[in-house]
């Protein structure tokens, strides 16, 4: 009869999570840098930015400073008719103080610098009539050396 040595499975479960760990990390990595782009981002910056990844993916940054939008969230606020709260805040990378936030190509009437991840367009009743309920706009960044954002689709719930 065989006696059971339970340290024995302890360190099998250890390796498999270690071992999963690393396929995880090599299969993230794989999908991520290689095979072919999908869906560029369109156009690609006064500077001929050259994007890698897909539009949305983490990889996806511009490689040479050129601001990207990878994700937006919407505030309204109306109370007895009256516009309490109207902001869109913008997520991504290479955003620069300064920058402003253009909707269909006009700049939003206040854009606020949080950090070279993330800024908000402000401006109550004004932002709000640029972004009309039901109806995708175009949002981009321009950093004030001129380099803009490819536009990012944003639909008003």
């Amino acid at each position: 009869m065989k006696s059971h040595d339970p340290s024995l499975n302890n360190s099998r479960f250890v390796l498999s999570l270690r071992a999963l760990a690393f396929a995880l990390l090599i299969l993230s990595m794989g999908t991520l840098a290689s095979g072919p782009v999908a869906d560029p981002p369109s156009g690609t910056g006064p500077s001929g930015a050259v994007f890698a990844g897909r539009a949305g993916d983490a990889a996806a940054a511009p490689l040479d400073g050129v601001p990207q939008i990878n994700g937006v969230s919407f505030k309204f606020q109306k109370q007895n008719g009256v516009i309490l709260v109207c902001k869109l805040t913008l997520t991504g990378a290479n955003y620069e103080p300064n920058c402003v936030v253009n909707i269909n190509g006009q700049p939003a009437p206040k854009t606020l610098y949080t950090s070279g991840l993330a800024v908000t367009a402000k401006g109550g009743a004004k932002l709000s009539k640029m972004l009309p309920k039901h109806t995708e706009v175009a949002l981009t960044i321009v950093n004030p050396g001129g380099q803009t954002s490819a536009p990012f689709p944003f639909t008003r719930p």
